[in-house]
């Protein structure tokens, strides 16, 4: 007699009976396993690399097909005995499983087209002699390319393409650690193309990383440097483009060009271009900029001409806007050296004919009690932007419902149209950047910058800067690229340098 029967003739009662039988079926059923994922890396421009281009590389991953389907798996091993080639087919000694090699690399082998069940500890060949024995049962595989800087920079391309992928399996691009740069130009893997190319053309998903791209020209106009024109989703993190020009077509820094893509940067880099620093493009598309930096554009810095932008904790400085667009309501906490710095108003008005003396605005029709202090009470910062004569500062404390003090004087003015909120505008850039010099541009922040202790947390998505410091340092978020020591309290930083 089954469980289950046994179960029916004690307990003759219809409801225990349910009970019981749905706290057996938990345990009878067979125990499911999370789906897991593993990179599959491989490396260009290093002694001894799996591949000798970019493009090289992609070509050989295409051959997978569908990179989400169950037959495709990563696993490691402890090394190759003869030689196992790209499109050997493999068996199993001790499972029988059978399939397809895409590439083994010294201590991973990814196989495609599985038929049975590879089994940890078992030998995997291609024939006597020419085998790797696995040391795991396989994983779901991201397929990952780390660059090196052995070789100096990269002069090729690559377009990421010909997969199916998903948002767990996709492409990455990534600098391992050692080959990153610091946060400036020159101090990692440089992508510096020899030819008029995109330098990275993403139409699969997938993540770029810790990569600095400069001096590269289009084959068309409103390209850009990282672009991206499918209904895909991409990352693009610790990115350095800087310095690039075209004598026909006006191109961009990080293009989003389809209506459906979903793109998010954070702590990236874009300095001294052509056009615009970032774009999305009329078809439009969804961004979103955290923690960003982008100074010197002939074009706007941060361009918004369709789909949904959100620009938060971004510094964009000495364009031409620095922000232009529709923004998403949720666009805050950002700097600009115009007046054009995405966000929500706290408040605006006009100062009173008179009473506006120093530091103090007086302004009879206003509440600030009701829009401004929550803001300060919360340890944020808000920002007192006259836009009548470009000026702005800090707001010190709200005073009463009329009436606010400033940080710096002179900003006020009788009958000045006003705008306060936590974005500021009207900043000086070299009040903020170690060294604007040309060739030897430093964004890393100086002491007393305004753009210290003035971000919004953004750690539900990520937790670093570009130098992969952990934010925040004393306890509120800087904006931009980096997070510096120099926005910790005074005790904190004394404890820190000692």
């Amino acid at each position: 007699m089954n469980l289950i029967s046994l179960i029916k003739k004690q307990f003759m009662n219809q409801k225990f009976f349910l009970t019981v039988y749905f706290v057996c079926l938990i345990f009878l059923l067979p125990a499911t396993t999370a789906h897991a994922v593993t990179e599959f890396i491989c490396t260009h421009n290093k002694t001894g690399e799996d591949y000798a281009t970019m493009q090289a590389w992609e070509n050989a991953m295409t051959a997978v097909g569908n990179l989400t389907a169950a037959d495709v798996k990563v696993f490691s091993h402890g090394g190759i005995t003869g030689t196992v080639s790209d499109s050997a087919s493999v068996t199993g000694q001790t499972s029988g499983a059978t399939g397809t090699v895409i590439h083994a690399t010294s201590t991973q082998i990814l196989i495609d087209a599985i038929v049975g069940t590879f089994q940890s500890g078992e030998v995997v060949q291609v024939s006597a002699g020419n085998s790797v024995t696995i040391s795991d049962a396989g994983d779901s595989p991201i397929l990952t390319l780390e660059l090196y800087n052995d070789d100096g920079p990269i002069t090729t391309n690559i377009q990421v393409n010909g997969l199916t992928t998903n948002t767990v399996n996709y492409w990455k691009i990534t600098a391992p650690v050692g080959e990153r740069h610091n946060g400036t130009a020159g101090t990692g893997v440089v992508i510096d193309p020899t030819s008029s190319v995109l330098p990275i053309y993403f139409q699969d998903d997938g993540v770029i990383e810790w990569i600095e791209i400069t001096d590269w020209t289009a084959t068309n106009n409103g390209q850009g440097a990282i672009h991206i024109d499918s209904s895909i989703t991409v990352d693009i993190n610790n990115v350095i483009i800087h310095d690039w020009t075209h004598a026909t077509f006006t191109i961009h820094g990080i293009v989003v060009g389809n209506a459906t893509a979903n793109v998010t940067v954070t702590n990236s880099l874009i300095y001294n271009g052509d056009g615009a620093g970032i774009r999305v493009s009329a078809t439009g598309g969804n961004l979103n900029v955290y923690n960003s930096t982008v100074y010197n554009m002939p074009g706007v810095g941060i361009l918004q001409q369709g789909g949904t932008y959100i620009a938060k904790n971004v510094i964009s400085m000495n364009n031409s806007p620095d922000f232009s667009g529709t923004f998403d309501a949720s666009s805050d906490n950002n700097i600009s050296s115009d007046g054009t710095a995405a966000g929500a108003d706290l408040d605006s008005g006009t100062t009173d004919a008179s009473g506006n003396t120093g530091a103090t605005v007086v302004d009879a029709g206003q509440n600030f009690n009701t829009s401004v202090k929550p803001t300060l009470d919360a340890g944020e910062v808000a920002w007192f932007n006259n836009d009548t004569d470009g000026t702005s500062s800090k707001i010190t404390s709200v005073d009463s419902d009329t009436q606010l003090t400033l940080a710096e004087s002179g900003v006020t003015g009788n009958s000045k149209a006003f705008s306060i909120n936590k974005s500021a505008y009207y900043r000086a850039a070299a009040d903020q950047f170690v060294s604007l010099t040309g060739g030897s541009e430093d964004f890393h922040l100086i002491a007393g910058a305004d753009a210290l202790n003035m971000g919004d947390d953004l750690s539900g998505t990520f937790t670093t800067d570009i130098d992969n410091t952990t934010r925040p340092i004393g306890g509120i978020w800087d904006v931009g690229i980096d997070e510096s020591e120099f926005g910790a309290s005074r005790l904190r930083r004394f404890i820190f340098i000692n």
